[in-house]
């Protein structure tokens, strides 16, 4: 009743805020109260859960307030900073023409501002070009930012990930410097870190990059040495969640204490003293961690709750862990790594001593129970595997029986190989062993994923399918038991056999409407058109910077495409050949099926359109070359004709004009994408009459002062103007009188930096509703 109510008190305090609860619980605890007084009933469990749901609520708010930090009165001015490098630094965006990019976390303890400093606690995450190492104190000088909110439904959430450790802050360090006030923390963290800074540098020197990858993720839990190709590989053959992991820890602790108490002989009340002491150092060591924390902690309960009632009673351990840990890290009720963590420990504890009573027929004990773990932890986690990672390895069984013996193993040899190595110069047959399970630790993700059907992708599911599939398995838990006549499955039954219908009713509801999802990738377009189990286009796919690295194609429409379960294209259209409108659609024919490219019949030596058209040749991707009028239809009803460029009688000399116009009908309904075209286009398709009233405008080139003419604008007049544009954006767009003149015209202006996606729902008979990510309905 403690652990609910204090879950559910950080969970609803992520909605509503903290006065409404406060009023909401003192009024309920008053009524218990009286009822109590009243009726002579007892109501302490129920005062206890409101207790703690007002702990829990009140933990959460001051666990995720940046207001509550020391740092937040500097927030976006140009400071300067000074602390120690607290955790092992990562690199990024190396490339042969650039020098790498570092990304530090900080531990702050002064902070400068115009003359006046502060001492802080506060951490921070500084990217910059300079190489330090863990441990240095450095100074750093620069602006002061909170990490960005989510951009769009499916992107990933940086905000709440770096909250869960703690951070709130991140700076690009314009200058940087070595602090000449030196400091080592004294605790068992900062010695493990130490010890990890050690080993990475020991493994620099003696490993080749693959080997050296593999041997950091698996002995420090670095798993940011791996180039792009074979991180994928590890995701998505299920490797490289069993690199470093708790119970892979606790499986060697085990074997060491077991191998000690077999020579030392103990009672029982030593044993558990020992064994105790280590988890309570492991706890401490990785306390930052909450998946890391929770297997041991659970085992000190039990061993605690065995000596103290007799029983271990999995229900109230478990309860007892996650409590104490949301207690000093409520923020963890957001981490994904965690809520996967808990959910496979309940999973396992209810399904495996049932599964193995029907997989009898497997002899052998030990591989029976791997078997049986691989296959609850494959099909129970598959909704939420889903949701965190849109997708969820198929082969975890195949992963887990031939991987986790060679992590074993290598966890094993290595630290006799380095400690031969560092006094002899060499550590022969170890050496070799070693080398062997790394090469097939590198070989066996591959054959893997070269299976069939290696990774199931199917888009995230709603928290309704959620709900539902675990409800299932609550009732296939009742009926393994034999209780499937009883109340409990009834009622069950009944919720299952409800949300089913409801999930039913509203993808139904869908069919025959289009839904146009113009996706938030900065400063960029992208769009998706979609009518449910039948067509679905893009229009442009959004791109980094002309200055960046940064692949926003690939970290950000890539992964919307992913999550939203967009995997058959039907056609995908690049306005014209500028970064920040092709490059997602670079990404898409890569790895989605696209059966169709459209692309301007222009600049045939354009990198892009090369890359493009390279792109399309290796996945079997038919292109289209428009260079006049085109109209494409589809059975659904909807309609795309490309309006504009004539690219014979082109006579701009902006690359933004050479733009493909199209118009959208779906019904009644009608919408226009102009891509980046300037005045001289619109002029061109007004006096050619091939512009008219819309429903939707997506605004020329993202409100640019060269577009969005007066008269183009009356002529299209539209209900709605979107305009894709990244927040403070380096270009001043849109313009204040490019906003001006949709005014004017009484035109809803909606913009991707203020309402994350724009999502338009439509029927034959026009607009239904319009959603924005930030903003709902």
């Amino acid at each position: 009743w403690i652990t609910a109510g204090y879950l559910l008190g950080i969970i609803t305090s992520d909605y509503i805020p903290y006065f409404s609860l406060l009023i909401f619980a003192v009024s309920l605890f008053i009524l218990l109260i009286l009822r109590g007084f009243i009726k002579k009933y007892s109501v302490r469990r129920y005062l206890i859960f409101i207790a703690a749901f007002l702990l829990g609520a009140a933990n959460y708010m001051l666990a995720s307030n940046i207001d509550f930090t020391d740092s937040a009165a500097y927030l976006d001015r140009y400071i300067t900073v000074r602390g120690r490098i607290n955790e092992l630094p990562t690199s990024y965006n190396t490339s042969e023409d650039k020098p790498p990019q570092y990304y530090y976390i900080i531990d702050l303890r002064e902070i400068s501002y115009h003359g006046e400093t502060i001492k802080t606690r506060d951490r921070i995450r500084i990217s910059s070009s300079e190489k330090y190492n863990y441990g240095d104190t450095i100074t750093a000088e620069g602006f002061l930012e909170e990490f960005a909110d989510k951009m769009n439904s499916n992107s990933s959430d940086t905000q709440t990930y770096y909250k869960t450790r703690g951070i709130f802050f991140r700076m690009s360090a314009l200058k940087t410097s070595e602090w000449n006030t030196k400091y080592f923390p004294v605790s068992l963290r900062a010695l493990t870190n130490k010890l990890a800074d050690s080993t990475s540098a020991f493994i620099d020197v003696h490993y080749s990059d693959r080997a050296g990858a593999i041997l950091k993720a698996v002995l420090i839990g670095d798993k940011t040495q791996f180039d792009e190709e074979y991180n994928k590989i590890l995701d998505e053959s299920g490797a490289k969640r069993l690199l470093y992991t708790p119970f892979l820890h606790i499986i060697i602790i085990n074997m060491i204490m077991a191998a000690l108490f077999a020579i030392l002989p103990v009672n029982n009340r030593v044993r558990d003293f020992l064994l105790c002491s280590i988890l309570v150092i492991y706890i401490l060591i990785n306390g930052t961690s909450p998946t890391f924390v929770k297997l041991p902690l659970i085992m000190l309960l039990t061993i605690h709750r065995r000596r103290a009632a007799g029983n271990e009673y999995f229900p109230a351990i478990l309860a007892g862990a996650i409590l104490i840990i949301a207690l000093f890290e409520p923020m963890c009720l957001f981490d994904g790594g965690f809520i996967l963590s808990v959910s496979c420990t309940i999973l396992i504890h209810i399904f495996l001593p049932r599964l193995q009573r029907y997989m009898t027929f497997i002899r052998n004990a030990a591989i029976r129970r791997i078997l049986a773990v691989s296959l609850i932890l494959t099909v129970g986690t598959l909704p939420l595997s889903m949701y965190f990672f849109g997708g969820s390895a198929a082969y975890t069984i195949l992963c887990t029986l031939f991987f986790v013996p060679l992590i074993l193993a290598l966890l094993t040899v290595s630290p006799i190989v380095f400690l031969m190595t560092s006094v002899l110069g060499g550590a022969p047959i170890f050496a070799e062993t070693q080398a062997l399970i790394l090469l097939l630790m590198d070989k066996i993700p591959r054959l893997i994923h070269s299976l069939p059907f290696s990774f199931l992708r199917a888009g995230q599911p709603s928290i309704y399918f959620i709900v539902m599939f675990y409800l299932l398995l609550a009732l296939i838990k009742l009926a393994m038991d034999g209780q499937w006549k009883t109340i409990k499955a009834s009622l069950l039954r009944a919720v299952s056999t409800g949300l089913a219908l409801s999930i039913l009713i509203i993808n139904a509801a869908t069919l025959g409407t289009l839904q146009m999802i113009f996706v938030n990738v900065g400063q960029g377009d992208a769009a998706v058109l979609h009518v449910p189990f039948r067509d679905t286009v893009l229009i442009d796919g959004g791109g980094g910077s002309p200055y960046s690295d940064y692949n926003v194609g690939r970290y950000v429409f890539l992964p919307y495409l992913e999550k939203s379960g967009f995997y058959n294209i039907d056609i995908a259209i690049v306005s014209h050949y500028h970064k920040d409108h092709c490059e997602g659609i670079i990404e898409a024919v890569k790895e989605m099926r696209v059966k169709t490219l459209i692309m301007p019949d222009c600049t045939p030596d354009d990198e892009y359109r090369l890359m493009l058209e390279s792109a399309a040749q290796e996945n079997s991707t038919e292109i289209m070359y428009i260079n006049r009028e085109t109209t494409v239809d589809f059975k659904s009803g909807l309609k795309i004709h490309i309006i504009y460029p004539n690219i014979a009688d082109l006579d701009s000399r902006d690359a933004n004009d050479t733009s493909l116009v199209a118009e959208v009908t779906y019904g009644e309904f009608s919408a226009l994408f102009t891509g980046d075209i300037t005045e001289t286009a619109e002029k061109k398709l007004t006096a050619r009459n091939l512009a008219h009233k819309y429903d939707v405008l997506k605004v020329p080139h993202h409100g640019s002062a060269k577009s969005s003419s007066e008269n183009f604008v009356k002529t299209v007049s539209p209900e709605y103007a979107v305009i894709g544009v990244g927040e403070n954006n380096n270009y001043g767009m849109p313009t204040k009188d490019c906003l001006k003149k949709y005014s004017e015209i009484n035109a809803k202006v909606l913009r991707t930096d203020q309402c994350g996606d724009i999502i338009f729902t439509v029927e034959k008979n026009g607009v239904q509703y319009v959603r924005g990510f930030k903003y709902g309905r």
